[in-house]
């Protein structure tokens, strides 16, 4: 952290452990009686406003605590004075120090040639320039840096996780991250959809897409392979290699919106209890206002937009993947293919209809082939209909063939046990689930989540949730210092898929938690930039309330700093909830916007 020069003029003398005798009147002079005001001691050094701020001109009474400059200068020099009280200037410090003043050297002397004059003479325009009057001044300056680095670091080995065997576990940065920002550990499988269209209605998907999509429902509703097979080989982001996990989501953390909030919407629906379900929002800092607009947009929706059946809906999509429905487009008056409308494609309409919306599901499927079978005819028919602009367009017949066309497909025959079959598949011979298949598609008995973003399609499993197991339990799983269990925790998982050692996977598990609980302590919510001045005043408060009250004799200084640190951590506390609150009317606004619009092609709302 660099320094201002007008700030070393009080920290070259200060006492290395306290300030002491400390006076400061209500009212700060420039004079007093002749002579320039005292505005406190330190030890046996007499302070003035010149001594602090080089008011030379000024003849006019000036409260230096009155201005936020006047009250970070006071500040920085008290940390300072905490970093020369805690920190020993060992053999480390002393050969950074020699480094960079080496190195000023080196820059002086290059100034120096540079500008044709001498070495003496470029020192003292260097020094200037830094607000110094002598390299004595810059070799204090650079020890006081290394001394406040130091103290940040003895901080962060003290505090930043802590044995629940001690008193004060609770203080820890890794408790407090954990408490406030409830963490989770996320897979998921991405199929991407490269043309996703904001207008909700007239997006396009491509039949290199629908096959990706389709057979990633397809290895899904078989229940055979684990989550993290079916991510490391059909998964299309860099998540793939390390079996579809994303790592830590956490409130604070800044993923695409439908997925991170689509999990917490799901994750607070999901709660049959009212005090649950209360406990949940209250978990993820959403209020039931704002729950309240997201639900108002599900609300109003029809069961088949709800409950989706995605598996009958990818068979239908992989079939129809080259259609371009001739017969509709002529009905329409296209005569030719380069002037067919695309949004009448059988594969957009579906796509658009039913998948391109921000909807979260869990994933269910028929419990029998009668089922499937009646659902893809349903969409079948709204795919192809019957009449456009009051003549016949599609016949009963040309429905019962598609379905004959499904039947035979390669989908259908992978999931639909045929009587000669003995391979265990999802559907048995008489049209029922295999035994062992379930119709909620889970993974370690958790629900698989479905929803798209602007990405594609998110097929999402939680594998740890804090607000599940507890922030006790949560913090445990989190830590990994010596005091942390040996086994079951984030960073000691065995599964090192993707990682090239089990030391690699470790170092970079535990530099995930380090960068999440820095991101949290420094108030980098969401897009929101982090603020390192968060962090530095939490290490200055804790070395202040060590040394106590008596560090800072003059109360009228004590409660100015403490003024200005807490102003910034209440900006900082206003800003994240308003964030969150934008977060969350975004997400609904787009949510009952695509309702809206999809009302008026597919009338999605429930009627009256």
């Amino acid at each position: 952290m660099k320094k201002t020069a007008l700030t070393f003029s009080l920290l070259f003398s200060l006492s290395a452990i306290v300030l002491t005798g400390c006076k400061a009147p209500a009212a700060y002079k420039k004079t007093d009686n002749g002579k320039e005001r005292v505005l406190f001691t330190v030890g046996e050094k007499q302070y003035t406003a010149d001594d602090l701020f080089g008011l030379t001109n000024v003849e006019s009474s000036y409260n230096f605590l009155a201005t936020d400059d006047g009250v970070n200068h006071v500040y920085e020099s008290v940390y300072g004075s905490l970093a020369k009280a805690n920190v020993t200037r060992d053999a480390v410090i002393k050969l950074a120090v020699k480094d960079k003043m080496a190195d000023f050297d080196e820059e002086v002397e290059e100034y120096a040639s540079a500008n044709n004059i001498t070495v003496r003479k470029a020192r003292k325009q260097k020094l200037e320039e830094l607000g110094l009057e002598s390299k004595t001044d810059l070799e204090e300056q650079y020890y006081v840096e290394e001394q406040l680095e130091a103290l940040e670091d003895m901080y962060e080995d003290e505090m930043f996780e802590i044995a629940t065997t001690s008193s004060n576990y609770q203080d820890s940065m890794l408790y407090r991250y954990v408490k406030e920002t409830k963490p989770m550990v996320v897979r998921h499988v991405l199929s991407k959809v490269s043309n996703s269209s904001t207008i909700y209605t007239s997006g396009v998907i491509t039949e290199s897409e629908i096959t990706n999509f389709a057979t990633i429902v397809q290895r899904f509703a078989l229940q055979k392979d684990t989550f993290k097979t079916i991510a490391i080989e059909e998964s299309q982001d860099g998540s793939a290699s390390k079996g579809g996990s994303v790592g830590i989501v956490d409130t604070y953390t800044s993923f695409v919106q439908p997925f991170k909030l689509g999990l917490y919407y799901n994750q607070i629906n999901s709660q049959n209890d009212s005090s649950k379900k209360d406990e949940y929002m209250a978990a993820y800092g959403v209020t039931s206002d704002q729950v309240g607009s997201v639900n108002s947009a599900y609300g109003q929706m029809k069961s088949e937009y709800l409950d989706l059946d995605i598996l009958s809906i990818a068979t239908v999509l992989n079939y129809v993947a080259k259609d371009k429905a001739v017969k509709y487009q002529e009905a329409l008056g296209y005569e030719k293919e380069a002037d067919y409308d695309e949004t009448i494609y059988p594969r957009n309409a579906l796509y658009n209809e039913y998948l391109n919306n921000n909807l979260v599901h869990s994933i269910h499927i028929p419990q029998t082939v009668s089922e499937y079978e009646a659902n893809m005819t349903a969409l079948l028919n709204k795919l192809y209909p019957a009449t456009v602009k009051g003549e016949t367009c599609y016949e009963a017949s040309d429905i019962s063939a598609k379905m004959e066309g499904i039947r035979a497909s390669d989908m259908y025959k992978a999931l639909v046990k045929a009587p000669t079959d003995t391979e265990n598949k999802l559907y048995d011979q008489y049209g029922n689930l295999e035994q062992g298949k379930v119709t909620t598609l889970q993974e370690n008995g958790k629900n698989i989540i479905f929803v798209k973003s602007d990405y594609g399609f998110h097929f999402m499993t939680i594998d740890m949730s804090t607000v599940e197991i507890g922030v006790e339990a949560a913090y445990q799983y989190f830590m990994y210092g010596t005091s942390a269990a040996k086994e079951n925790t984030y960073v000691t998982n065995t599964d090192t898929t993707g990682y090239t050692s089990a030391s690699v996977a470790k170092s970079s598990r535990k530099s995930e938690i380090y960068d999440r609980v820095y991101n949290y302590i420094k108030g980098g919510f969401e897009s929101k930039s982090t603020n390192a001045n968060l962090y530095e005043y939490e290490v200055f408060e804790y070395y202040l309330n060590k040394a106590g009250a008596s560090f800072i004799s003059n109360s009228e200084i004590a409660e100015a700093i403490n003024d200005m640190i807490s102003a910034a951590k209440n900006a900082n506390v206003h800003n994240i909830e308003e964030s969150r609150s934008d977060s969350w009317e975004s997400y609904a606004e787009g949510l009952n916007a695509w309702r809206v619009m999809a009302n008026r092609l597919y009338k999605v709302t429930v009627e009256a």
